[in-house]
């Protein structure tokens, strides 16, 4: 699914999306299958209650479709409930825009989970993605991967986005645990960018929990500087369960500050993953497991991740953010009970809106 408007991109006001997509005949192609502009509140409309399920794909190399694509989407759209179901490539990527959403999921994507790219400065809260072990793309696969734009210049607006109260499960599920090879990080975040991450949990990724990356930028070591000057933030977050490193930094310019600045405002623990702060979240439909059975994704009573949530610091103050008590996407209640599917070739699709939970 892709959704093009007309709300700020730092690649300019006419950009074509990615995909190999094409006008229809004798159409200009302008009105089809570009976006971009100065309306920061354009409306695309509303995607509400909607899973996405086996899309997105590799057109061709760094061309790709994704579960959900957004291309200079506007806040006047509502974006709320939408599962991305194995994508192909990313389950949601945001080429600009200044869209924000709220209750998303993503389960057995390929790629990256979350994407954010040229200059995209809107709002997620409540977002959740679940990794399977052996599913990963030979490009690499993260949880969160953003840039400011390919090469990692200073163009603006610059990528800006805020993530609260996310949960990125990882493919290692356990000390020792199998994974594809292809996976990396549960977040790389470079070229510039200047996206923030606060409440959130990430578990099990191999390279490294957070990857600070400074190896393709136009201005040296502008990555990391973002976070030091606190355009970025990574804050009050939990990172367990990494395998080579829990936080890796590419400046050795700024890797010391870094690495004391993020250490001092973030839990790492390479002993504890997942299991020890949710109710079931590595439970797998037909698709991945001899048996289907549904996940929980709802926090332990009691774990480090049921309280501790802070919504001081002026990224996540807004009326935008709900001030919850726990991090990560789920507390005691389950969001996805009654629209979101976890073993959909199981399920019959009889009736518009049938949902039976497996």
């Amino acid at each position: 699914m892709i959704l093009l408007g007309k709300a700020p991109v730092n690649q300019g006001t006419d950009v074509k999306i990615e995909g190999g997509l094409s006008a229809p005949n004798g159409k200009d192609e302008k009105n089809y299958i570009f976006y971009g502009g100065a309306d920061a509140a354009d409306n695309s409309g509303t995607l509400k209650y909607v899973r996405i399920e086996f899309a997105g794909i590799a057109y061709s190399v760094d061309n790709e479709i994704n579960g959900l694509t957004l291309g200079g989407v506007g806040n006047g759209t509502t974006l709320e409930y939408i599962q991305v179901y194995r994508s192909g490539d990313d389950a949601f990527e945001w080429f600009g825009g200044t869209v924000n959403a709220k209750h998303i999921l993503a389960v057995g994507t390929w790629d990256d989970d979350f994407d954010t790219d040229f200059g995209y400065s809107g709002n997620v809260q409540f977002a959740l993605a679940q990794r399977v072990p052996t599913v990963a793309d030979q490009s690499g696969s993260n949880g969160y991967e953003s840039d400011n734009n390919a090469t990692g210049t200073d163009q603006t607006p610059k990528t800006s986005a805020v993530f609260s109260n996310v949960t990125v499960l990882g493919p290692i599920q356990k000390a020792g645990g199998s994974f594809n090879a292809n996976y990396q990080h549960g977040a790389q975040i470079r070229r510039n960018s200047s996206i923030s991450i606060l409440n959130s949990v990430i578990t099990g990724f191999p390279l490294a929990g957070l990857y600070i990356d400074d190896t393709k930028v136009v201005t040296a070591n502008s990555t990391s500087n973002n976070f030091l000057t606190g355009s970025a933030v990574f804050e009050n977050n939990l990172v367990y369960g990494s395998k080579d490193a829990d936080l890796k930094v590419s400046s050795t310019t700024n890797a010391a500050a870094i690495s004391a600045l993020i250490r001092a405002k973030n839990v790492f623990d390479n002993s504890k993953y997942a299991s020890d702060l949710f109710v079931a979240p590595y439970n797998f439909g037909l698709d991945f497991s001899n048996t289907s059975n549904r996940p929980d994704f709802k926090v332990l009573s009691g774990s480090a991740a049921a309280s501790g949530a802070i919504f001081t610091n002026a990224k996540v103050s807004g009326s935008f953010f709900e001030k919850v008590d726990y991090k990560g996407a789920f507390g005691a209640t389950d969001w996805t009970a009654g629209w979101a599917h976890y073993d959909p070739q199981s399920l019959n699709y009889t009736t518009p809106g049938r949902v039976t939970q497996n």
